[in-house]
Formats: structure tokens, C-alpha cells, sequence
């Protein structure tokens, strides 16, 4: 095809030949198919990509969440034991006082 083919008139206002003629529809198509050509693999291993980094995070929620739970279950096992042997201590504070009250009152009495 020559350039005389090509332009429609001369001048600033000449026009390309062909160029507006075609359908919408067809020029959609026609750039939807070169965007898959030259994107689609790309955008296709960056799915594949976003839903494995999406799986791991949710593994590794997962997984936070377990352990959090064991720590809250440990923690309360340690608070318990804390206030029992807390208790033991005080009962046996208590005991210790009570001796001593009485060895005062003993020696008192002698």
C-alpha cells in the first residue's frame, strides 16, 4: 500500500485511511487479544503467586493463634500454682506465727 493509499487529503486535516472505520466491538476484541499476549501469562503467575502468599499467611494466622492459646493455657496453670503455693505460704506464715504466739505466752508464764 502506498502513502497515497494511506491519507486521505493533504494539509493538517488529512485522515488516515481505515482508521475509524472498523467496529468498536472488533477494536476491543483486538486489544483484549493483545493484552493477553503480551500480559496474560504475567498476570496469570501473579495470581498463582497472591493465592500461595495468601495460603501461607493464613497458615502462619493459624498458627499464631494455636500458640497464643497454649501461652494464655500456661499462664493460667502458672497463675494457679502461683496462688496455691502463695497459699501454702501463708498458711504456713500463719503457723509459724501461731507457734511463736504461743512460746511467747509460755514464757510468759514461767
Amino acid at each position: 500500500m502506498s502513502i497515497e493509499h494511506v491519507f486521505k487529503g493533504d494539509g493538517p486535516g488529512f485522515a488516515l485511511e481505515g482508521v475509524n472505520d472498523a467496529e468498536p466491538d472488533r477494536d476491543g476484541e483486538a486489544i483484549e487479544q493483545v493484552r493477553e499476549l503480551l500480559f496474560g501469562e504475567a498476570l496469570r503467575k501473579q495470581a498463582t503467586l497472591i493465592a500461595a502468599l495468601e495460603d501461607r499467611l493464613d497458615a502462619s494466622d493459624k498458627a499464631i493463634v494455636a500458640r497464643i492459646e497454649k501461652l494464655e493455657a500456661r499462664l493460667e496453670e502458672v497463675a494457679r500454682a502461683g496462688s496455691e503455693s502463695h497459699g501454702a505460704a501463708l498458711d504456713e506464715l500463719a503457723a509459724g506465727i501461731a507457734e511463736l504466739g504461743a512460746r511467747i505466752d509460755s514464757a510468759r508464764r514461767r
